[in-house]
């Protein structure tokens, strides 16, 4: 399988094929949580050793809202203190694989081929692009950083998602859309009920 087959076979995943893009783009590192069943083979072919894959909790079906997960509270709470997991919440950017709803395949073939995302990213190389500097952009920023008590680290790797998401939009300039995607990646909570 190639990666255009594989990007074709994330059916009713878009927001993680956006997230994917990004991180290829920016060189950041991505966690994806979801049930292994609904796309694990396909993101290895496409991110190989960049992924970092894992289960939202031990049976894989935590706030899947078409699956019922089968865990304890405390099952779940040492899930979550392993180290691996613990790994995956320092990522540049957290997405969920989400269980496709039957009407996503009725859509099969009509997504975008891998390739016209590897031309996005070729075409933004050598773009410099500088931090946002509005009232707006502003604003969000210092919301998002009480409301999800970023660190310095967690504030910089949101900088640096929003810049490249700049990038491949060929701004010059991080714009409040930018900052609030870049947000959202930084602050995906994979045991938060969906």
């Amino acid at each position: 399988m190639n990666k255009n087959e594989a990007w074709s076979k994330l059916i009713g995943n878009e927001h993680l094929k956006r997230a994917v893009e990004v991180a290829l783009a920016g060189g950041h590192t991505i966690a994806v949580f979801g049930h292994p069943d609904n796309g694990k083979k396909y993101l290895k072919e496409i991110l190989g050793k960049k992924l970092l894959f894992l289960a939202p909790c031990p049976c894989g079906n935590f706030g899947d809202s078409r699956r019922v997960c089968t865990c304890t509270f405390g099952r779940i709470k040492s899930y979550r203190a392993t180290r691996r997991f613990q790994k995956a919440a320092l990522s540049d950017i957290r997405s969920i694989l989400v269980t496709p709803r039957f009407q996503d395949f009725e859509g099969v073939g009509k997504s975008e081929p891998f390739l016209e995302v590897e031309e996005r990213i070729a075409a933004m190389s050598g773009l410099h692009v500088e931090d946002a500097k509005d009232e707006t952009s502003r604003q969000l920023f210092k919301t998002a950083f009480e409301r999800f008590h970023f660190t310095a680290g967690m504030a910089e790797m949101v900088r640096a998602v929003a810049r490249t998401i700049a990038r491949l939009e060929h701004e010059s300039v991080v714009k409040a859309n930018h900052l609030s995607e870049a947000i959202l990646y930084g602050a995906i909570d994979p045991l938060e009920r969906r």
